[in-house]
């Protein structure tokens, strides 16, 4: 899951966010073949990766909601307290930009 989270943002954006532990991450584990191993992802806590989730949104919405696919293909995932969490969260999210805003920034037509 971090993994895909990490894949929409340059590692300036990544270095912006967290204090630098997603930066970090990625370069330790090479830009190219980006592979969050279970080391590295047992030392991120839940308020870095709400910060990460964050910034993807900002940079790119659809990246979210692509990663609702991730967690439900995923049996793992789809059993963690923690993804179900953040499936409710990415839906309310998507609800409130859909009700609340006037344009979509993603979208150049409308």
């Amino acid at each position: 899951m971090l993994e895909y989270l990490l894949k929409p943002l340059s590692l300036l954006s990544l270095s912006a966010v967290a204090n630098g532990v997603f930066a970090r991450i990625t370069l330790a584990n090479g830009w190219s073949r980006l592979r969050v191993n279970v080391e590295d992802a047992a030392q991120v806590n839940t308020s870095e990766v709400l910060a990460l989730v964050t910034r993807v949104q900002e940079v790119s919405a659809h990246a979210l909601v692509g990663l609702t696919g991730v967690i439900a293909a995923s049996p793992v995932l789809t059993g963690s307290a923690a993804a179900a969490m953040l499936l409710t969260l990415l839906r309310a999210q998507a609800y409130s930009n859909k009700s609340g805003s006037a344009y979509n920034d993603f979208d150049p037509i409308s």
